[in-house]
């Protein structure tokens, strides 16, 4: 009986609304105006506005506008814009002059008076917002206190709860952005970008800060943050920062650097205790204890001597470890596979001692230098190169090609060579000199005895 009932109730409004009525059902509803829907108590009592549906007491009540859905007690009871769906008790129940509004849930968009284009999802959900449009609440408690900010997305319980009148927003996740007041920025993670509560403020005797163009992905992600043009990505990623366009990247990266500004943080707590500002850290953990600015961490580990360690300061970059260019299996701390162009090759004689105890030797007859030096004799020298063909301390070819060379060793020992051999120079010299003044004593001799020989030979005569 009673499905036969609603099905009757139910035709006779398919009939009136082809026939341009009005529906009214409900003590003191509306019935005024045509093509309007009224269901409820007081629904749509006073209306006066077209093509409208209202569903429950008072929805609509006092309605000027038209083409308008209402469905929940009071809502848009005041309203005199157009095209606007609110559903849930209250829901838009200030709405004025705004329009094309979309408002589901108890008292979503309860206040708003002018502001267009808004989507509010959930109980309370831009409940304050009056004159702000295209925005998009979605969520309890999401958007609460806006009032005329603009071009917001807030999806998650609570997301962007206490900011005013921020602009171009979009927080995703349970209390993203709770505390936070500005505008264009991106919040994505559960409490992401957070904020500090009123108490906190009030303690110290300041005002929340606003904070802007900030993107806070991640679990926590920048939850204290205060500062502006902030990209933290990871859980707790820059959790506390109130410096300026740092970037941070990895699990707790730069988790307690608070007044730093233009770092880039890259991994697992890198930057961790950080607190400087123009670092640049790369790798899980790097950097993880140092708290001065313009440094360069590249390291996978919380070491103090990174793999790669710069200071931008003083243009420094040491690598602590071995570098290979052209070769994957570097051997020391510097391997090249192919040639190498430069000006200048300055080499600190560390080591193998330079050769002054050739000299030292020769001219003091003993050498503190190098106690153990004998000059070969050219003798020496002559039957050692006839055996091996080499200059005796110098590698072979085949030592050469097999090992390589050590250029500061080798030019050490050739300059000892050519020590050794400028002594067999002066020796020579000494020899030729003498040599020399022999030569001429002989000729003096010769001729003395060719005047010998020509008075004998006179004197024969």
């Amino acid at each position: 009986m009673k499905k036969q009932i609603v099905t009757t109730i139910f035709a006779t409004i398919v009939v009136l609304f082809s026939h341009g009525q009005t529906v009214n059902v409900g003590d003191n509803s509306g019935t005024a105006t045509t093509n309007n829907s009224f269901f409820g108590a007081y629904s749509g009592q006073s209306s006066i506005g077209n093509y409208n549906s209202f569903f429950g007491y008072s929805s609509g009540k006092d309605n000027q506008g038209t083409g308008n859905s209402f469905y929940g007690y009071s809502s848009g009871s005041n309203n005199q814009g157009d095209y606007n769906a609110f559903y849930g008790y209250a829901s838009g129940r200030d709405n004025t002059t705004a329009t094309n509004n979309a408002f589901f849930g108890t008292s979503s968009g309860i206040k708003t008076t002018t502001g267009s284009y808004n989507t509010f999802v959930g109980h309370s959900s831009g409940y304050n917002n009056t004159s702000g449009e295209s925005n998009v609440f979605l969520g309890m408690y999401s958007g609460l206190n806006n009032t005329i900010g603009t071009k917001n997305t807030y999806i998650g319980r609570s997301a962007g709860y206490t900011n005013i009148d921020g602009e171009n927003n979009a927080y995703v996740g349970y209390g993203t952005g709770l505390y936070s007041i500005g505008s264009n920025n991106v919040f994505q993670g559960t409490y992401a970008g957070l904020g500090y509560n009123n108490n906190h403020y009030s303690n110290l005797g300041t005002t929340r800060p606003i904070t802007n163009n900030n993107t806070l992905i991640g679990y926590a992600a920048g939850r204290l943050n205060e500062g502006n043009g902030n990209v933290s990505l990871g859980y707790a990623a820059g959790e506390k920062t109130k410096g300026d366009y740092n970037l941070n990247l990895g699990y707790a990266a730069a988790y307690n650097n608070q007044s730093g500004n233009r770092n880039v943080f890259l991994g697992f707590y890198s930057g961790y205790d950080n607190s400087g500002s123009n670092n640049i850290f790369i790798g899980n953990e790097s950097g993880r204890n140092e708290t001065g600015s313009n440094k360069l961490y590249i390291e996978s580990s919380n070491s103090s001597t990174p793999l790669i360690y710069g200071d931008f300061s003083s243009d420094i970059v040491n690598i602590n470890g071995k570098l290979g260019i052209g070769t994957a299996s570097p051997d020391e701390k510097l391997t090249v596979k192919g040639k190498i162009h430069a000006q200048e090759v300055r080499v600190d004689i560390n080591g193998p001692i330079a050769p002054d105890y050739v000299f030292e030797k020769y001219f003091k007859g003993e050498s503190k230098l190098n106690p153990n030096y004998n000059m070969p004799t050219l003798e020496e020298v002559e039957a050692y190169t006839k055996a091996n063909n080499h200059l005796p301390e110098i590698p072979s070819a085949q030592e050469m090609s097999n090992n390589g060379i050590k250029l500061k060793e080798m030019n050490l020992k050739l300059l000892q060579k050519i020590e050794e051999l400028t002594l067999y120079t002066i020796e020579q010299q000494k020899e030729i000199k003498l040599l020399k003044s022999q030569v001429s004593k002989n000729k003096a001799l010769e001729k003395r005895l060719d005047k010998i020989e020509k008075l004998l030979s006179t004197i024969e005569d």
